[in-house]
């Protein structure tokens, strides 16, 4: 009789109660929760602080490549006016959607360009060709039809190219393009002293831009630039109308944008002069 009632104060005092199980088992899936939604935002701030260092250091890249080009224009033959109808080209805007989902947004933007500096020109494919989250319809990324010195070949055809930078010293592409009445997405060059390069081709973060834009003036000895562009990854649901340029949340067009923790944009605003006469 003792040793039963022995064991019987043993064993309710060897457990925990079912009430106490259930706060235990509450308490830990909470904690868990927690420190998996905190790890998450930390992985996704990481990804976002890399993905913006990477575009304002290519950013500013492209800004000393441009400047460093302007810079060394050392003449000047064409007068303002001449200047300013050969020195920037812009695509007719396009339509562009923005989210496959409920509530896609339609933006019109230029989707392809050239600047021509008189040393160097660029042209440039806009990120809204190269990424799934956008619908482009009837527009053909921007090409270059180009002759190298000493090559035989009778041209070269450069293409799905995002900056594509190319010797240029009479502002041939821009003039060129000037006078095109048909496959106006075409550019051309009639000879070269060095291959194009794709500036952006080996960037990491799949970086392209979304405008290039450029004001020149002229005191006869110099030239005077104001150039603008926008910089930003192909991913994200990126709109360039939005107040500053924005990456779009997945709720803001009715579907799951992917990489969005990827999106970045910049716009990057600069004054250069060259050397001149």
């Amino acid at each position: 009789m003792c040793y039963n009632k022995l064991m019987n104060k043993k064993s309710n005092k060897g457990g925990f109660t079912m009430v106490e199980l259930s706060l235990s088992i509450v308490f830990i899936a909470i904690l868990s929760i927690t420190i998996v939604l905190l790890i998450t935002n930390a992985v996704s701030a990481y990804h976002r602080g890399l993905t913006l260092n990477s575009i304002n250091t290519t950013g500013m890249d492209i800004v000393d490549d441009i400047t460093s080009a302007i810079k060394n224009v050392s003449t000047i033959s064409e007068s303002e006016e001449e200047l300013k109808n050969s020195s920037v080209v812009r695509s007719e805007k396009a339509e562009v959607t923005i989210g496959r989902g409920e509530n896609p947004e339609t933006v019109s933007v230029p989707v392809y360009g050239a600047f021509c500096t008189g040393r160097y020109s660029y042209i440039w494919n806009s990120g809204y060709l190269f990424s799934g989250d956008y619908k482009v319809e009837g527009v053909e990324k921007a090409e270059l039809e180009y002759h190298k010195v000493g090559e035989k070949n009778d041209s070269n055809t450069a293409t799905d190219f995002k900056l594509l930078k190319v010797r240029d010293e009479d502002r041939s592409i821009c003039k060129n393009y000037a006078e095109k009445e048909d496959e106006k997405h075409i550019f051309s060059i009639a000879k070269t002293e060095e291959d194009p390069i794709d500036i952006l081709e080996n960037v990491e973060g799949g970086l392209a831009l979304y405008d290039l834009d450029s004001t020149v003036a002229s005191n006869g000895k110099n030239l005077f630039y104001d150039v603008s562009f926008i910089l930003g990854t192909i991913n994200g649901g990126i709109n360039v109308q939005s107040s500053g340029g924005s990456c779009a949340t997945p709720e803001g067009f009715g579907h799951n944008i992917e990489n969005f923790d990827y999106c970045a944009i910049n716009e990057f605003n600069f004054a250069v002069q060259s050397a001149g006469k």
